[in-house]
Formats: C-alpha cells, sequence, structure tokens
C-alpha cells in the first residue's frame, strides 16, 4: 500500500485553519480569467504588517510571473513568503513577528506541538 500523499489544496486548507485559530487576519484571493498573472494564493494582515503568501506543495517551484510578483514585492519592502507547510508559516511569524504566546500554547498542529517562547531574564 502506497503511503498517502499530501496535495497542495490540504496544504492551503491546513494553512487556513491554522490562521484562523490563531486569530491573524487573511484571505484567499481568487485567481480566474483576467486576474493579474503571478498574485499569491493569500494575504494576510499581522501587526500593521501585510504579507503575501505563496503556497506550494513541496518540492513547487514559482512561476516567472510569481517570480516577478515576489521581485516586486520585495523592491516596495512588502513581505512575500513562499510556504509548504504550516511549520514552514508558523517559523516565518515567530521569526518576523515574534506570535503571541497565549494563542500558541498547546495548539497541535500536523502532528506538533507549538511550544511558547521562554521569556528572556535581564538584570534587574
Amino acid at each position: 500500500m502506497k503511503g498517502l500523499k499530501i496535495t497542495e489544496t490540504d496544504i492551503k486548507r491546513q494553512i487556513k485553519d491554522y490562521l484562523a485559530i490563531m486569530g491573524i487576519f487573511n484571505f484567499h484571493i481568487l485567481q480566474a480569467l483576467g486576474a493579474y498573472k503571478g498574485i499569491p494564493d493569500r494575504i494576510l494582515h499581522y501587526r500593521q504588517r501585510v504579507v503575501y503568501l505563496e503556497i506550494k506543495k513541496p518540492p513547487g517551484i514559482l512561476s516567472d510571473n510569481q517570480l516577478a510578483f515576489q521581485a516586486q514585492c520585495r523592491q516596495d519592502g512588502i513581505d512575500y513568503w513562499v510556504v509548504r507547510s504550516v511549520e514552514e508559516l508558523q517559523s516565518l511569524i515567530e521569526v518576523h513577528y515574534d506570535a503571541p504566546q497565549s494563542k500558541t500554547r498547546g495548539i497541535k498542529s500536523l502532528g506538533s506541538v507549538i511550544l511558547p517562547k521562554k521569556k528572556k531574564r535581564g538584570l534587574e
């Protein structure tokens, strides 16, 4: 019996659910005929910042149009992340925005537990 293969749609659903649990405002961009080429899958607003989020199934790569959109975002100082799992998104949020501890405590995601960061102790 072959192992189950995760699809890009599965990853998109998991990321959507994770963002909802975290209370991070986000929305899916409908990509239909006439849509801007290269536009990412989701936009999220977090801590007064906007992040464009492109979701790929491993080992998915960006199209030429997506690379051009990413380059424009970088030029304009806008975050554009490519993620292939909820864990990658969690790491990016924690590294770039220091995710709020109260909402991450004990949330299970794809078999892992997000542990709250330890508070740094300074000299008093």
